[in-house]
């Protein structure tokens, strides 16, 4: 990796009031074995980081003792009283020229870093779009790519993300906020946060999101937060998403944005039975001895996908059936896959009409073939309801999505380590509802 001219600010002063530790500083905290400082360390020096400097105060002789020559220290003896502004301060001659700014609590892996330092923008901050807001991260707002807003109080409503870092700050914007700084000291203020010092200066100097949604992170804050952390940088769980509904309720294009959306961060495939049907001819929608072979070849092709465990599959089909879903989740279970059942619905019928019709003006066998009510009826008629698969001890998730006003809807969880993928798949759908049918 070529050197870069940058430096790393890792601020690190802190008391970690709220995870009860004693005296182990945060940055020291183990997941998976390595201490978070570690992941920073790594990910910088992947990226030809090497010029780096830590802010330290609390117990920053077990810093100093672990990490040794590895950086430059620079020593906050305010820390008790002061907050993470006034450790950026003592820091300033360092970031002059602009630098790299991580707290010491994220844990991260490298291509996080590596996509925030090759923005196009002089000043970036890494974001996590987010469809439920759980943690205390600063939810940001966003005009485009531009940075307008991010802060603890913004209505979920309109929030694109989670402010989660690191930050490439550039020389001008790095002026900025060290006057901003020197202005709060001058008033008596030392306990602004370095966040919200760089909301302050995003409104007159550009600050740029960066979108790393899919790739590991965690702030470690709380000792339910390294449990977390824990959980997310263990070995990747591939998943399986199984499409469930009536057709024209939004499966199909449901199923392709998941597919797309969820392929920018990890290997996902997408396997669908009216692709198979045209494979091989089987084009007989109301043919149940068809119906059962497309149905067995798709098991056979998923089975052959998951022998590999590196790539996530996407089922597009009804799955009306509860037998032919059980044995998917009995083949998902064998290979260890996370199961997602997206269930895909609409809250008014009266659209289901205009939906066939435009299937009908489709050149397509399988569209035309599936777009009559009756074929709609007999499924709909025909289907065995989600509360047999809820019943049995198959460690599946349920995800409900109302294609005729674009919501989504948490059903059922098995577990929480299902969160991380959950959320990617939650913004694979809302991808969807800018391409769905009305």
């Amino acid at each position: 990796m070529k050197k870069r001219s940058m430096k790393a600010l890792i601020l690190a002063a802190g008391i970690p009031r709220r995870m009860g530790l004693g005296s182990i500083p945060q940055c020291l905290l183990e997941v998976q074995g390595k201490k978070i400082i570690d992941y920073q360390l790594e990910a910088l020096q992947a990226c030809g980081i090497t010029d780096i400097i830590v802010v330290v105060g609390y117990e920053q002789e077990q810093i100093k003792k672990y990490l040794g020559s590895r950086v430059f220290y620079i020593e906050n003896p305010e820390y008790a009283a002061t907050n993470s502004a006034y450790s950026l301060w003592l820091a300033r001659e360092h970031g002059q020229d602009g630098f790299i700014y991580l707290n010491s609590d994220l844990v991260i892996e490298k291509e996080i870093l590596q996509k925030v330092l090759s923005s196009p923008y002089p000043s970036a901050f890494g974001f996590d779009r987010k469809y439920d807001f759980t943690s205390d991260m600063h939810k940001i707002i966003l005009l485009g790519d531009r940075v307008i807003h991010h802060g603890h109080n913004i209505s979920n409503d309109i929030a694109h993300g989670e402010a989660v870092g690191p930050v490439k700050v550039s020389a001008v914007f790095a002026k900025a906020v060290f006057q901003k700084i020197e202005q709060e000291l001058a008033q008596g203020n030392t306990k602004q946060s370095v966040y919200g010092l760089f909301n302050d200066v995003a409104k007159y100097c550009p600050m740029y999101g960066v979108n790393i949604t899919g790739l590991k992170w965690s702030e470690v804050d709380t000792p339910e937060d390294l449990q977390l952390a824990t959980t997310i940088f263990g070995s990747r769980v591939p998943f399986i998403v199984l499409m469930y509904g009536n057709p024209a309720t939004g499966k199909t294009v449901t199923s392709k944005a998941i597919q797309e959306y969820c392929s920018q961060f990890t290997r996902t495939a997408l396997i669908s039975t009216a692709s198979l049907r045209e494979e091989i001819g089987l084009v007989d929608l109301y043919s149940a001895q068809e119906r059962e072979e497309i149905y067995q070849l798709m098991v056979e092709r998923m089975a052959t996908a998951m022998r590999w465990k590196r790539v996530n599959i996407v089922l597009d089909g009804n799955f009306l059936k509860f037998p032919i879903r059980k044995k998917i989740y009995e083949r998902a279970v064998e290979n260890s896959y996370q199961i997602f059942v997206v269930h895909c619905l609409v809250s008014t019928e009266d659209i289901i009409p205009s939906r066939l019709a435009k299937r009908n003006s489709h050149s397509q066998k399988i569209e035309e073939a599936a777009a009559s009510m009756d074929l709609y009826q007999m499924t709909k008629n025909s289907a065995d309801p989600l509360d047999i698969d809820r019943q049995t001890d198959i460690p599946l998730s349920i995800v409900e999505v109302d294609t005729a006003v674009n919501t989504v809807e948490k059903v059922y969880l098995s577990d929480t380590a299902v969160s991380d993928t959950l959320t990617l798949l939650q913004n694979g759908i809302k991808y969807a509802f800018t391409k769905a049918e009305k």
